[in-house]
């Protein structure tokens, strides 16, 4: 059974009922970060845990964006933080290192989000870059399932 990272569960609940307040509609946040925890929950002994986190932290993070660009980038930084936590890819300073690269290059993208008038070449460069590493991801399974499924020695 893996664990979510419980630290980052507490921050992102601590961020949206802050974030919250700042719209009308502030209960929609909440109503969706209860669904999150209980999708967390429910799913917690199953394999695709990470998956189902992922999609229900979707309209959170939609929710969250409209009220404020910032509150969505936090958000998806603790949702990216949870998902890291359940695919126990926490585990050494390599696999931080890279949490915060994404820190650093979606606080990028947001800024220049927040500073442009257009968007479409933005989205065009969130695509590429969200498709190189999914595509070096690919790669780096493969190698891993090759390598110890006994095809290849070294």
């Amino acid at each position: 059974m893996k664990k979510i990272p419980m630290g980052f569960f507490i921050a992102l609940s601590c961020g949206v009922a802050g974030i919250s307040f700042l719209t009308p509609l502030w209960y929609v946040n909440i109503l969706l970060t209860v669904l999150l925890g209980g999708v967390l929950f429910m799913t917690r002994n199953q394999p695709d845990r990470a998956f189902y986190g992922i999609c229900a932290s979707q309209p959170l993070i939609i929710a969250c964006g409209l009220t404020n660009i910032w509150g969505g980038l936090f958000v998806v930084w603790m949702v990216a933080g949870i998902t890291a936590g359940t695919l126990d890819m926490m585990s050494s300073r390599q696999d931080l290192f890279r949490l915060l690269l994404l820190y650093g290059s979606t606080l990028l993208l947001a800024g220049l989000v927040q500073l442009s008038n257009h968007v479409v070449p933005l989205v065009v460069l969130l695509g590429a870059g969200t498709g190189l590493v999914f595509a070096v991801l690919i790669l780096r399974d493969h190698q891993f399932r090759k390598r110890y499924s006994g095809a290849a020695r070294p």
